[in-house]
């Protein structure tokens, strides 16, 4: 909203220089033109670079929290596997006592 604000009076006020007197307001109004441009384009700049940080920083942090959850998997897996482990030697630990 403040850069259209900004754009409007940017413009119109050279226009308006212009229609009171071109002759004496032309160099000014092209000045004024000229700054009002650099000013919109380091402002597209800012904005772009703010944009493409905050896409950085969402794709690391995504980035992080699929590592986060595939380390819990692993995990998991390797907890389920050691479960199985403790399985089967509480089987041979039962098959041992019966066979006694």
């Amino acid at each position: 909203l403040d850069s259209f604000f900004f754009n409007v009076i940017a413009t119109l006020v050279p226009s308006i220089l212009i229609t009171i007197n071109t002759e004496y307001f032309e160099n000014i109004a092209h000045e004024m033109e000229y700054v009002s441009e650099f000013s919109l384009a380091l402002v597209s700049f800012v904005l772009l670079n703010s944009l493409l940080k905050n896409t950085t920083t969402v794709s690391n942090t995504t980035n992080n929290n699929n590592k986060y959850h595939n380390d819990n998997n692993n995990n998991s897996k390797h907890h389920n596997d050691s479960n199985n482990n403790n399985k089967g030697s509480s089987d041979n630990t039962t098959a041992t006592t019966t066979n006694r």
